[in-house]
């Protein structure tokens, strides 16, 4: 399947080219989950949600409906990776599995200067779990810094099956 999606849905220009007129806020992600099938909430790059707005927009949404997730920046912001299981733990720990099987690719999205290290993404990918409680975990990572247009770090994302986004 293809999905079509955007990038967040609570945007004020919005209010006046997307959304009717008279459509209250508290409506829009239910507006926008019938016109595209794919949403990615990146207001947990900011702060950490709460289950029960992860459980709140899983209701609002179509069954067939999909979820992409932006890690948070305590997760992907660090002078080194490998200090980020903390960060990482926390993130899913919040309740984003509340999302059930509208979770779709978590999104890890790495600072504009963070330069590529073998070892330091080895141990990074490490702290990725493949699954959430049942649910199998799809994580695509974008990376920013040319030093990343190497060999090896194509080779260990597709070892690790995480996709890389450019």
């Amino acid at each position: 399947m293809i999905r079509v999606g955007i990038g967040g849905w609570n945007y004020e220009p919005w209010e006046e080219t997307f959304y009717p007129s008279d459509l209250p806020a508290a409506k829009q992600l239910e507006y926008a989950s019938r016109q595209v099938t794919a949403i990615e909430i990146n207001s947990t790059f900011y702060r950490t949600q709460s289950e029960a707005s992860f459980k709140k927009w899983a209701a609002a949404t179509p069954d067939d409906f999909i979820f992409s997730v932006k890690a948070p920046r305590a997760a992907v912001q660090r002078k080194d990776l490998r200090e980020a299981a903390q960060s990482i733990e926390w993130f899913f720990n919040s309740g984003v599995g509340e999302l059930g099987a509208k979770l779709g690719p978590l999104f890890w999205q790495m600072a504009p200067y963070k330069k590529f290290d073998l070892a330091e993404m080895t141990a990074y990918f490490d702290l990725l779990p493949e699954k959430l409680k049942q649910l199998k975990l799809r994580h695509a990572i974008e990376v920013r810094h040319d030093s990343f247009t190497d060999d090896a770090f194509l080779k260990l994302a597709r070892e690790r099956n995480i996709a890389v986004v450019t």
